[in-house]
């Protein structure tokens, strides 16, 4: 398991009870899909999400290809960001 696979739980956990929400982890990588694709893929009242997760205390930030990726979904329309600390996520969800 990964460091940030709590994380990762909580935040599918707070798409996948509400009422209007779903979500999903995305594993993809080299030989499976597109690197650097965010680890979350969510869908709240119509809305899309993808998130990119460090693991909290890392000190870790995404990579180039991963900021690359999230800027490529955020001009779809999509709300892009990524988080290593659940309230942090949570003050987005909820500006």
């Amino acid at each position: 398991m990964s460091r940030e696979a709590p994380l990762v739980q909580r935040i599918l956990n707070y798409f996948n009870h509400q009422e209007d929400g779903k979500s999903k982890a995305i594993k993809l990588g080299p030989l499976n899909g597109e690197t650097g694709t965010p680890d979350i893929l969510a869908c709240k009242n119509g809305q899309m999400y993808l998130i990119e997760t460090k693991a909290p205390g890392s000190g870790q930030k995404p990579t180039k290809l991963q900021f690359k990726r999230l800027e490529q979904w955020q001009r779809t329309g999509a709300i892009t960001f990524w988080t290593n600390n659940f309230n942090h996520f949570i003050k987005i969800m909820e500006s």
